[in-house]
């Protein structure tokens, strides 16, 4: 069961995401695994350290070092952001498409993959006739290993098939995929968003060799020695 709130914090305000585990099946797990809060936390800062758009962390922890009850994470709230997906469903400018391209740089120049990639954990802040998109909830991270590793690939199919799934036009979707094409982010022409995979899209996505949830699929990412605690600067 997961909550979220809103804190203020002075001159900012802090997101907290909660996630309780009422079982002792559920606790038990964590006590042999780091919990997904604690994952996410040291995912944003080697994506910080990378310079990839994302919310700040500030830390997470237990409540229960041995059975944890629940696990939390604290992160600074992001004000004047949306969903990319709500603002699609609705508006869609070029400028937020150029924003998604400059974010996918910045992974590839990190090496990074993000493996369930979808528009629901990209916020898109508006400046003026600019647009910044910030990357939420990383919890699958991967290493990727550059020209030759599919992985990249199916990052977008994966991003692509859920913005069909989740009522976006085919012209659209399309779109889209045309211009990550000429960006140099090559997708297959086969992908969910342009065809009928005959499947649930977890099936088809395993059928691709790739599955985000399955426990080990790819590398973990790391840039460099894990840092320690979290920062506001």
């Amino acid at each position: 069961m997961k909550k979220f709130f809103k804190v203020e914090a002075g001159s900012s305000s802090l997101f907290i995401k909660l996630r309780e585990y009422p079982t002792w099946p559920r606790r038990l797990a964590r006590w042999f695994t780091k919990t997904k809060e604690e994952r996410e936390f040291r995912n944003y800062l080697l994506l910080r350290r990378a310079q990839v758009p994302c919310p700040r962390p500030i830390c997470s922890g237990r409540k229960g070092r041995v059975f944890p009850a629940a696990s939390a994470l604290v992160t600074v709230f992001l004000e004047n952001t949306r969903p990319l997906r709500e603002v699609w469903l609705r508006e869609f400018r070029e400028e937020h498409l150029s924003a998604l391209i400059a974010l996918l740089e910045g992974l590839a120049r990190a090496k990074a993959i993000v493996q369930d990639l979808q528009w629901n954990n990209l916020l898109l802040e508006e400046r003026g006739g600019e647009a910044v998109l910030y990357l939420v909830d990383p919890l699958h991270l991967a290493t990727w290993q550059g020209r030759g590793d599919p992985s990249l690939e199916r990052s977008i199919e994966w991003f692509l098939a859920f913005m069909s799934k989740e009522g976006a036009e085919s012209d659209l979707v399309r779109y889209v995929r045309e211009r990550l094409d000429g960006a140099g982010f090559p997708v297959s022409r086969l992908s969910v968003g342009f065809g009928n995979p005959g499947s649930h899209l977890a099936k088809w996505a395993c059928s691709r060799g790739f599955c985000p949830e399955q426990r080990g699929e790819g590398r973990p990412l790391s840039l460099g020695p894990e840092a320690k605690g979290g920062s506001r600067g």
